[in-house]
C-alpha cells in the first residue's frame, strides 16, 4: 500500500500532532496521531466539508488546515464544497449540523454549548427530510467547488 502524505495538524507540535494521509489505490484517508479531545471531534465533525461547510472569511487556521486535508477526501472521489457566509445570507438553514443519506435519512448532530456532542438524531421523518434537503440543495447550488475556492 503506497500512501501519500496529505497534511499535518497546524495547532499542535510536530511530533505529537494528528496526520492525514491518502491511499488512493484504496480510496481510503488514514489519520494517524492522538486520539482527538470530543471537543476536537466535535468540530471537525461541525465542519466537516461532506457537509459543505459554509466558512468565514478571512478564515481561521483551522479551516485553512481542513481547506488542506480535504484533498485526500477529493482524491478519493468525494465532491466537497465550501460556501462563504456572504452567499449564505438568504439561505433558510436548518439550527443543526447535518449529515443526509439518499435523500431519505438524517443524522442530525446536537452539540452543547461547548461543541461537545450531546446526541446524533437518526430520522427519516418525511417533513425533516424534506427541509434538510432543500437546505441542503440550496447551499450546493452556491458553495463553491474545492478546485476553485481559494484560501
Amino acid at each position: 500500500m503506497a500512501v501519500e502524505f496529505v497534511g499535518i495538524d497546524p495547532n499542535t507540535d510536530r511530533d505529537h500532532c494528528p496526520t492525514v494521509w491518502a491511499d488512493a489505490e484504496a480510496q481510503e484517508i488514514l489519520l494517524q496521531g492522538w486520539k482527538p479531545s470530543p471537543e476536537t471531534q466535535a468540530e471537525c465533525e461541525a465542519s466537516s466539508p461532506a457537509n459543505g461547510p459554509v466558512v468565514s472569511e478571512p478564515v481561521s487556521e483551522y479551516i485553512r488546515w481542513e481547506h488542506y486535508v480535504t484533498h485526500a477526501n477529493v482524491t478519493a472521489g468525494e465532491e466537497v464544497r465550501w460556501l462563504p457566509r456572504r452567499r449564505a445570507t438568504s439561505i433558510p438553514l436548518p439550527g443543526n449540523d447535518f449529515w443526509l443519506f439518499d435523500g431519505a435519512l438524517l443524522r442530525v448532530h446536537h452539540f452543547s454549548g461547548d461543541g461537545v456532542v450531546v446526541e446524533d438524531e437518526i430520522t427519516a421523518a418525511p417533513d425533516a427530510v424534506k427541509l434538510y434537503s432543500a437546505a441542503f440543495e440550496a447551499v450546493w447550488e452556491r458553495a463553491i467547488p474545492h478546485h476553485l475556492y481559494e484560501i
